[in-house]
Formats: C-alpha cells, structure tokens, sequence
C-alpha cells in the first residue's frame, strides 16, 4: 500500500507539471490555434512579376527548413522552419531571401522582392 500511494503523488505531481508547460506555452510568441499549437508570423513576400513568383518558390521548395506557399501570382508567405528565437528567425529568412534576390540580379534576371517587414534591428547593427 505504502508504494501504491506514493504512485498517487507522482501522478498529481506530472498534472502540475502538465500545467506548468501549458503556461509556459500560453507566453510563447505567436498565434494559438487551438489543435495545432502556437505558430510564428509568415513572412509575405511580394516579386515584380509571376515569373519571379515562380523562381522564388522553386528556389524555396528545394531547402528544407522553409515553409513557402503562393498567395497570388506574386505574392509568396514564407516561414523558416526551426526553434531558435523569432527575431534570430527573422534575420535568417531576410537574409536569405535578399541573398537568392542578388543572385539573380547577378544572373541579369530583374528581380525585385518586397518583404511585409523590415529586417530585425540585429541586422542594421
């Protein structure tokens, strides 16, 4: 009987720790949806022409850490995949999509995109 009650306890203790994790996620930045958890802002990103639209989702599509889906012929709503902080995020994403942007500017091809966002002040500094 003596084990069978601290089995009780240990049980009541992995119920608060149960709560303890769902405040912490309650302050975790983004959007709660309910089933799915908590999400993180999707970047849009706005290209100068469909063609465009069209590299940029083929260029996404082929890295595995991102998350791409067109929104228009060129709108494009991005999210880098991962756990680091959302600002670290943020920077990771911007520069790689104004790193592609240079690229094909190299290549002679007219590539202009607009983000929904500034970059993180880290990137300025």
């Amino acid at each position: 009987m003596r084990g069978h009650h601290a089995f009780g306890k240990r049980k009541n203790r992995a119920g608060s720790s149960n709560r303890a994790i769902a405040a912490i996620a309650s302050r975790a930045q983004g959007q709660c949806t309910g089933i799915t958890g908590y999400l993180r802002h999707m970047t849009i990103v706005r290209t100068n022409s469909s063609t465009v639209t069209r590299l940029l989702l083929a260029y996404l599509g082929a890295i595995s850490d991102v998350a791409a889906e067109p929104v228009d012929t060129c709108e494009v709503r991005v999210n880098l995949l991962g756990s680091y902080r959302e600002d670290a995020m943020q920077l990771a994403l911007y520069l790689r999509l104004r790193a592609w942007e240079a690229g094909k500017r190299a290549e002679g091809i007219d590539v202009r995109l607009e983000l929904d966002a500034e970059p993180p002040a880290t990137a300025i500094a």
